[in-house]
């Protein structure tokens, strides 16, 4: 006969309190996101990260926009049918989707190689921008994840500057810029 037992406790049992337990402890891998009464993990730890980074709030907001997927790519403007082809620009043979111009692409990849080296490190192969910002949450500090996400901006303003007819810069200067941008506020 088959029996449900529960990890988590010495005894096998599930209780309230050693649930409780491993939420707490989850929470607390990351130092730097306060554990709250409400036991968010998860994606919802996501928007509590992204809420407490200390960039700007246009950032926080594109962050958002990108975690939910309704940035305009082209992807999703042939959902909607206003364009007839999805395919990014830069490199003519992927899908413009969220994750692929931030964070995938030849392109984006020139920019993250520039980039910290914890940053460097992390792979690829999640399926949206809040898998990849889960992922980055056990693996960066709360700084390279400010930087990580004034840098996933830049790289979206390089793509709206090179989609309206404006001319492509430079990695390192978008690397630097962010740096800089961070640094000041």
């Amino acid at each position: 006969m088959d029996s449900v037992y529960w990890k988590h406790s010495k005894d096998g049992n599930y209780t309230v309190k050693s649930a409780y337990k491993v939420a707490r402890s989850l929470l607390k891998k990351e130092e730097w996101v306060e554990p709250s009464s409400s036991g968010r993990v998860g994606v919802n730890r996501v928007w509590a990260v992204l809420w407490r980074l200390r960039i700007p709030n246009k950032i926080k907001v594109f962050g958002w926009r990108a975690c939910h997927d309704i940035l305009p790519t082209r992807r999703n403007l042939k959902k909607k049918r206003v364009l007839l082809e999805d395919l990014f620009p830069f490199c003519s043979s992927f899908q413009e989707s969220t994750i692929h111009v931030l964070w995938e692409c030849k392109a984006a990849q020139d920019i993250w190689h520039g980039s910290t080296k914890a940053l460097q490190k992390c792979g690829i192969g999640q399926t949206d921008f809040v898998a990849l910002l889960e992922y980055l949450l056990d693996r960066l500090e709360k700084t390279e994840v400010e930087l990580m996400m004034m840098q996933a901006w830049l790289i979206w303003n390089q793509r709206n500057r090179v989609v309206h007819g404006g001319q492509f810069l430079e990695p390192g200067w978008l690397n630097k810029r962010a740096a800089k941008l961070l640094e000041e506020f």
